[in-house]
Formats: C-alpha cells, sequence, structure tokens
C-alpha cells in the first residue's frame, strides 16, 4: 500500500499516528499505547482512502 496513515485511538482520543509512504504485505508497524485504557480503535488510510477500521 502506498501513503499510509494509521491512527490508534484509545477511548475516542487519537493517541498515536504513524505514517509512511510505503507498507509491504506482512510489514510490522509499531503503535504506542497505554493498557489501561480500556477502549481502543485503530483506522488504516491509503491514500487518503479509510481502508481498515477496528
Amino acid at each position: 500500500m502506498k501513503n499510509v496513515r494509521v491512527e490508534l485511538y484509545e477511548d475516542g482520543v487519537l493517541v498515536d499516528v504513524v505514517e509512511q509512504e510505503n507498507v509491504n504485505v506482512g510489514e510490522i508497524l509499531n503503535l504506542i499505547y497505554d493498557n489501561e485504557h480500556s477502549s481502543k480503535s485503530l483506522r488504516v488510510y491509503s491514500s487518503n482512502t479509510l481502508v481498515y477500521s477496528e
């Protein structure tokens, strides 16, 4: 995927963003988060298009 942006939310608050020009299949991107928060969600964009949301 090209122009990838990964956003991590904890309890509805954006806590970390990883941006990378190219991401290959199986490549790992590291995000920083706090295990104390109960609700986490993840959004992945490729070229400004949402491709994954959890």
